[in-house]
Formats: structure tokens, C-alpha cells, sequence
């Protein structure tokens, strides 16, 4: 599975969770103060992933908007893991 995802919240929980999970693919910050990333996972690791980040996050987070654009099955994973990008 694949999907994009915007978020607010804590990048370092969002690693710990995607690790956890066995979730590939990256998070960043954005401009506008929100966080961007892609993920890949199997469906079940996959749908936790969502509903972690769309209704949970980091202790400290305030989850004002979580977008998913529509999710795409693929072949195989294009990721090896999951990583915080730095720009």
C-alpha cells in the first residue's frame, strides 16, 4: 500500500511508530509548519499506520488535519525503511 500523508506531530514518534509497525518510506517538515511523508507498508501494518496518524500521534500533538490521497497497492516496496528527511 501506498499513500501520502499530512500531519501535524512529533517526527520522532512517527519513526518510532512506522518502526514498530514495519512501515517504510520518509516524513518532513514543511513550510507550513506541518509534517509531509509517504508510506508503504502491508495492509494490516498499513492501516494501523493511518489510524495512529490521523487520531493519535506523539503525546504532544494536536492532529488538526490528517489528508490521505488516495492509496495505491503496488508490486513491491520502493522504500527500506523509514526516515526523517532533513531539507
Amino acid at each position: 500500500m501506498l499513500a501520502q500523508i499530512v500531519s501535524l506531530g512529533r517526527k520522532k514518534y512517527t519513526l518510532r511508530r512506522a518502526q514498530k509497525l514495519g512501515v517504510r518510506g520518509w516524513c518532513k517538515n514543511t513550510t507550513e509548519n506541518t509534517v509531509k511523508g509517504e508510506i508503504q507498508a502491508h495492509r494490516h501494518a498499513f492501516e494501523s499506520m493511518r489510524l495512529w496518524l490521523k487520531h493519535t500521534g506523539s503525546p504532544t500533538s494536536r492532529i488538526d488535519k490528517c489528508i490521505f490521497s488516495d492509496t495505491t497497492e503496488i508490486p513491491e516496496f520502493t522504500y527500506s525503511n523509514f526516515s526523517i528527511v532533513v531539507d
